[in-house]
C-alpha cells in the first residue's frame, strides 16, 4: 500500500465530500426554486450520493489508519455506486435530449416528388 498517495486520495475525497455536497445542495435552493418535485428528487439523489461518499471516506481512512487493503477495496466500490447514482440525475436530461431530437427528425415534412 502506497500510504502516500492513499494520503493525497484521502485528503481529496474529503474535501469533495464537504465542499460538493455543499455546492450541489445550494445549487438546487438556487436553480430548483420554481420545481419543488424536481428539487425533492435531486435532493434525495445528491443525499444518497453523499452518504455513498461519506462510507466510502469512513472506510477509506479506515484502510489508510490500518494499512489493510479490505477496507479500500469496499471504499472503492462505493465510489463506483455513487458515482452511478449521481449519474442517474443525467439520465432525466439525456432522455429528453434524445426524444426532443427524434421529436424534430419525426416531424420534419416528407419530401414532395415533383414530375
Amino acid at each position: 500500500v502506497n500510504r502516500k498517495l492513499l494520503l493525497v486520495n484521502a485528503v481529496l475525497v474529503s474535501v469533495y465530500l464537504v465542499f460538493g455536497t455543499l455546492y450541489y445542495l445550494l445549487a438546487a435552493g438556487d436553480s430548483y426554486a420554481e420545481h419543488p418535485v424536481f428539487a425533492s428528487l435531486y435532493v434525495v439523489f445528491v443525499g444518497v450520493h453523499a452518504v455513498l461518499v461519506f462510507l466510502a471516506v469512513l472506510f477509506e481512512w479506515w484502510g489508510y489508519g490500518a494499512g489493510k487493503v479490505g477496507p479500500l477495496l469496499f471504499a472503492n466500490l462505493l465510489f463506483v455506486v455513487a458515482g452511478i447514482e449521481l449519474a442517474l440525475l443525467l439520465l432525466g436530461p439525456a432522455v429528453m435530449l434524445v426524444a426532443l431530437v427524434l421529436n424534430l427528425i419525426a416531424a420534419r415534412p416528407p419530401k414532395i416528388k415533383t414530375v
